[in-house]
């Protein structure tokens, strides 16, 4: 009998966390519906090799229907986007790390990284930047991402780079709203 329950009570947690992850793609669809495309010569702001390999794969492409192969090849590249195209192309890989959340997906742990800053005075300038283009909604889904995180230890098994990193994101996001807001006065 112990046997039986223990496998229900697994069975609830799976089909609770594909809830979860269900609903998180929705809001994901939603929250990020509008944000306009970056220009061509916007997609990167460093000009090396792998930019511009960056930048030549996702010019002219539209989040909602990018290939799964060219999400995969790029899965660590996420740092390398400006923030406009942080901004237009992180659903398409929060959706794709939702669609393989497990142990060894590159693309859901990577992700994650990139929603996990250091603390480092060097780039808290472009930390701000890159996160406060982000709005209130789009910030909510990235904070309830990086919670799965933190409830699937077999994706990044650092709780406490997960806990600082959640902070840092956050205080990022609010710091660099009000770069934003002041740029739009």
């Amino acid at each position: 009998m112990k046997e039986f329950l223990t496998v229900v009570c697994k069975s609830c947690n799976f089909q609770g966390m594909q809830d979860r992850i269900a609903a998180l793609k929705e809001k994901i669809k939603l929250a990020f519906a509008e944000v306009p495309p970056p220009p061509v010569d916007g997609i990167i702001e460093h000009f090396c090799d792998d930019c511009f390999k960056l930048q030549d794969a996702f010019k002219g492409k539209n989040w909602r229907t990018l290939d799964k192969q060219l999400i995969e090849r790029y899965f660590s590249k996420l740092p390398l986007f400006s923030p406009r195209a942080l901004h237009y192309f992180l659903p398409a890989y929060l959706l794709h790390a939702l669609c393989d959340f497990q142990e060894f997906s590159l693309v859901a742990q990577f992700t994650g990284y990139s929603l996990l800053p250091d603390h480092d005075v060097e780039y808290e300038m472009w930390q701000k930047e890159r996160y406060g283009i982000f709005d209130e909604g789009q910030m909510a889904v990235m904070l309830e991402y990086v919670d799965l995180l933190k409830d699937n230890p077999e994706i990044i098994s650092d709780s406490n780079m997960i806990k600082r990193g959640r902070e840092r994101l956050k205080k990022y996001w609010e710091a660099g709203r009000k770069i934003y807001e002041l740029d739009s006065e």
